[in-house]
């Protein structure tokens, strides 16, 4: 805990969630895609970060939505463990664990680094912009306001320094709390597309069929992405794919007027496609119900290792 009462420890990895990928629903295999290491670990301590969700209100009150994220996955947990039983949900079980999907997607440290990366790139190029179309005779202006001169030329000078990202280097830092409020945007906007598409729930031949990891949704684009647009949960084509516990998985078809929600037994050539792109797509940690699992697959295949391609998501 804080000084304030709040959890210090917010597991971006629901510990509900981790349970569901652990032979005994108290520890998970870890791999790290940097050392290659594969540890058993107890799910208490890992897929967290200190102070993740906690932020300073206007009044300048710590606070954290943890509390919050509780009760959301409260709800979730009822509604996978109903799917995992191959039974139907209620529209509201159904959007409890819509709810709780949008959130996968966008609270995790990836994609926190990813937005704010992206939000720092676009900031420094609309600066150098605003820089580069400044007459000259306003930076002389802005001196002699305050009791010095500066010439033409200098002044010109100093506008192509700070638009000529080669001279000079701008450093771009968002509050805490505009990551949350990003977060809470768009988990807000994406959670609706998934209670109009179409879900098919495949329950894995054997127990222990799927893996996890720190990124855990898969958006995987059905083509080249477009450099500007990115991929989305509405692209055609965009596979959306996301592991529930280690024997279902739910792929998030395209959406429908009225969506209906399928179960079918996999084979396992699907799940061990599915355990490759959990792999690829995570950014540092990946979570098994056994070692043997995650040790078979990095070996057959090291390129899994790699740092995964962030697609911008829109």
């Amino acid at each position: 805990m804080t000084k304030q009462g709040l959890p210090k420890k917010n597991h971006y990895v629901p510990q509900f969630y981790l349970r569901g990928f652990s032979i005994d629903e108290e520890r998970v295999f870890r791999l790290d895609k940097h050392s290659n290491a594969i540890k058993h670990l107890p799910i208490k301590v890992v897929g967290f970060q200190k102070n993740l969700y906690t932020y300073q209100t206007i009044d300048g009150e710590t606070k954290s939505l943890e509390d919050i994220f509780a009760q959301m996955e409260g709800l979730a947990a009822h509604s996978i463990k109903l799917l995992r039983a191959g039974k139907a949900l209620s529209p509201q079980e159904r959007a409890d664990l819509s709810y709780f999907l949008g959130f996968l997607m966008v609270r995790t440290p990836a994609f926190q680094n990813k937005l704010l990366s992206s939000q720092e790139e676009l900031t420094e190029k609309v600066m150098r912009m605003r820089m580069k179309m400044t007459p000259p005779e306003h930076i002389q202006k802005f001196f002699e306001e305050r009791g010095k001169t500066m010439t033409k030329e200098d002044a010109q000078d100093m506008i192509d320094f700070g638009s000529d990202e080669k001279r000079s280097k701008l450093v771009m830092k968002f509050p805490q709390g505009y990551w949350i409020k990003q977060m809470l945007q768009l988990a807000n906007d994406m959670y609706p597309i998934f209670e109009i598409c179409d879900w098919e729930i495949k329950h894995s031949p054997t127990p222990f069929g799927f893996l996890t990891s720190d990124h855990p949704f898969l958006l995987i684009p059905g083509e080249k992405p477009d450099p500007f647009d990115g991929v989305g949960l509405l692209t055609p084509q965009a596979k959306k794919v996301i592991p529930l516990a280690a024997d279902i998985c739910l792929i998030a078809h395209e959406p429908c007027k009225k969506p209906t929600i399928i179960h079918a037994e996999t084979d396992k050539d699907f799940f061990r496609k599915v355990n490759r792109w959990t792999i690829k797509n995570a950014e540092v940690y990946v979570f098994s119900p056994s070692k043997g699992k995650v040790e078979k697959m990095v070996k057959k295949n090291i390129n899994l290792l790699k740092t995964p391609k962030r697609y911008r998501v829109s």
